[in-house]
Parts: C-alpha cells; structure tokens; sequence
C-alpha cells in the first residue's frame, strides 16, 4: 500500500482513502455509502445462486457427495432400514424435480452394490413410487444401496436409499436329559442356522434358567455347534423346570432362542461305606452299625433288617442289632429311603455268628451203649428202637461229619469291617 495516498481524515470517525482499488470496492471519500464494482457483484452473484442451491437440497432431504472413488452421488441415510434376506421388503421414495413431484411417471430402482435393475414401479399422484422386494437367499449380509430414478424425466432428482441386510435364525438339533438330579451337570447341545440353512460360526449363544439368569455361554464353532453346561444347585428344590438357549442380536443376524423343560430330581443317593464293630460274633450279641450316605438330607431314612438307624455327625447313621441265637452266616439288608421312598436296598454285607458244634465224645458213646442195653432189657421198647435205629445212626454219622468239620476250620481273634457300596437304580 501506497502510505503517501492516505490522508488524515477529515472528519471524526471517516478516513478519506485515495486508493482507486481496496479489497475490489472503490471507496468515496466523506461517503459511508460503499460502491461495488463488476468483478464484485459477479463474486456476491454467484455466492448467492450456491447458498440458494444448498438450501434447496436440504428441503428436499437430499444430500450429495463428490467422490471420484465411488462415482455418482449417495445419500447416507442416518438410520438404514433393515431387512431380511430371503423375505420381502418394502422400499418406498417420492420423486421430485426442483420444486414438484413427479406424477406418473416409472421408477427404475437399482441395487447400485450389485449393479443390478430390481424393480419398476410408477410414481403416484404425491410422487411417491412403492416398490415390494424379494430379496435373494444368497444376497450377501451388510450395507447396500438402493438408487431409484426416473429416466424419462431428466429432472427428476435421484432417490438413494440405504438397507441394511441381515439374517434371521434358528436353532436345530437341540439334545438336553429330560431329567438331571442335583450337584450334577446338565448338558445341552445345539445348532446355530440362518433362515437358509447355512451354519453360523464364532457367534455367542446362552443359556438361561426359568428366571431367565444367564447360567453359562458358548461360541459356536466351523459348523455352528456349542455345548453349553452348568452345575444343578444342590440346594435346589426338585420339580419341573424351563430352560432356553439363546442368540443375542448381532451385526449381521437377528435373535432367536428356543425354550425346554427339564425335571431336577433330588441327588442320587449312594451308600459310602457299611461299618460293623464286629463281624464275628457270639449269638445273641449286639453288634453295632454304622452307614454313611454320600449326602445329607433330611429327607433321608435307613434302615438294617426292619430297623431304624438313627442320624449321626455329617452323613452317617447308626444302630444296634442283635446277633441270632444260631450259628451261621448272615447278611445285613440295608434300605434307604428318600421322603418315605425307597431308593436303595443293599444286601452285600454279611457277618458271622459264631458257635460250638455239637462233640461226639465218649459221653455220647456211653449214651448210644447205655439207651442199647436198656432195651435189651426192655423187650416192649425193643421193637420201637429198632425203628428208630436208622434215624439215630444218620444222627450219629452227622455228628461225626461237624465234629471232623469243625477240626479243620482255622480260629480267627481280630475284628474285621466289611464295607459295602450300591447305586441308586
């Protein structure tokens, strides 16, 4: 800038500016007035005509983007409306020019991903054209474009439509027990598919009780399968309960469960050990019995040969029997009852009541030659003995078999504990 051509002003508050040109305004001195020259007005023109234009696209909801990567203009919808593959869609747009509808006149619209014309349809009498959509099994899933134009009406301003293309699901091949008991694990397998058949790997899917908690998750593998297991509260009331498995919604697919009922039953009942203080014992000895359950309910009752054992520290229970007069062996039945039912009965243990066999001594000899001589000197009784003779001769050779049996069979001094174990069946 030229400094010799400015001058002091005049006036308070004016500066008097000699420059011909200034920012492409002249400028009159003493004049508040500003004069635009041609090359201005033809700026400020042009400026006006673009903020026009703008305003216009944004009354019509339209908005354009240049990008030489992508060729023509698209919308990009805030919200894209989401579809189904393999279902019908409705795809609505209203045509316009500048300013009107366009009435009448067919609408082409083309699934621009795809490069593909997917329906014609004619505009009504507020321009808006309804077109109804099969979309194709195969379509692939995700974001795609829906471009609708008029061709036989040039100023007719392109429609472009977002959808957002997912697919529904569903389970298959659900295996579970129809019955689980408490303390163990229930199982449950299944199959995740899409609406055409196809497999859906990598995906979570859940398992849900009746209160509809999240008991555990799975991811599905290559072929869409999951296992999915839990622990049954011990604690658990038995009854019959609802469960279901479940695919949240995802980018790509809908959600989708599938419900099922399983009966818990109450734990099955095992006996751990039978325990006798004694398994050899005179007759009629008390013998005392210990039997110890895998748990503790107080549901539960035992019972030895009709008689009731009574409750004890932690799982065991105990009672008292008598040993019979006979010698002998024997076993114990040993019955476990859950709420008056029976659940198990053992009859593995046994032990041995001990006794003396009957001696064939010379005392008994002496009673053979004595009862003999009586009855030779009893002529009325003889006939009778010599009745009875062969039954006292098989009396006196058995005596003989025990009396030999008895020699040969070893002593046994120390206690021992028999332990025996049965399941529920």
């Amino acid at each position: 800038m030229n400094l010799e051509k400015l001058k002091l002003p005049l006036k308070e508050g004016s500066i008097n500016i000699q420059t011909e040109y200034f920012l492409g305004v002249t400028m009159k001195p003493h004049y508040k007035k500003i004069i635009f020259n041609k090359k201005a007005r033809s700026i400020l023109t042009v400026t006006i005509l673009m903020l026009v234009f703008m305003f216009m696209l944004y009354q019509h909801n339209i908005c354009y983007t240049s990008n030489f990567l992508t060729g023509p203009l698209l919308s990009k919808d805030e919200n894209p409306q989401v579809c189904y593959r393999g279902e019908d869609t409705i795809i609505t747009v209203r045509m316009l020019n500048s300013s009107d509808p366009i009435i009448g006149e067919q609408t082409f619209f083309y699934d621009q991903s795809n490069d593909m014309l997917i329906g014609i349809e004619l505009t009504n009498s507020s321009g808006y054209a309804v077109l109804d959509w099969g979309i194709p099994h195969d379509y692939p899933l995700g974001l795609t474009t829906i471009r609708a134009i008029c061709p036989n009406r040039p100023d007719a301003i392109p429609v472009y439509t977002d959808l957002f293309v997912k697919a529904k699901t569903v389970f298959e091949n659900l295996t579970y027990p129809t019955s689980v008991y408490t303390g163990e694990y229930l199982v449950v397998e299944v199959d995740l598919l899409d609406n055409s058949n196809n497999t859906i790997s990598n995906q979570q899917v859940h398992l849900y009780d009746y209160q509809n908690t999240n008991l555990t998750q799975s991811t599905t593998d290559t072929f869409g399968h999951c296992v999915l297991s839990c622990e049954i509260p011990t604690d658990m009331v038995p009854g019959l309960y609802s469960f279901k498995v479940k695919f949240e919604d995802a980018q790509l697919y809908n959600s989708t469960e599938r419900e099922f009922n399983v009966t818990v039953l109450s734990q099955a009942l095992e006996i751990v050990s039978i325990t006798l203080n004694s398994t050899r014992v005179k007759p009629n000895t008390p013998i005392l019995v210990n039997v110890e359950i895998n748990r503790y309910d107080a549901l539960i009752s035992v019972k030895i040969n009709d008689s009731l054992l009574e409750k004890t520290e932690g799982n065991s229970w105990e009672g008292t029997i008598n040993s019979p007069s006979m010698p002998g062996k024997y076993l114990l039945n040993v019955i476990v009852y859950y709420n008056g039912t029976q659940r198990i009965n053992d009859s593995s243990t046994y032990y041995i009541v001990e006794g003396e066999a009957l001696d064939f001594s010379a005392g008994t000899l002496f009673f053979i030659v004595d009862l003999l001589l009586f009855s030779i000197e009893n002529d009325s009784l003889t006939n009778e003995i010599i009745l009875l003779s062969p039954v006292s001769a098989l009396a006196i050779i058995s005596a003989a078999i025990a009396w030999k049996k008895k020699k040969r069979q070893p002593s046994f001094s120390r206690d021992y504990t028999l332990e025996g174990s049965s399941n529920f069946s």
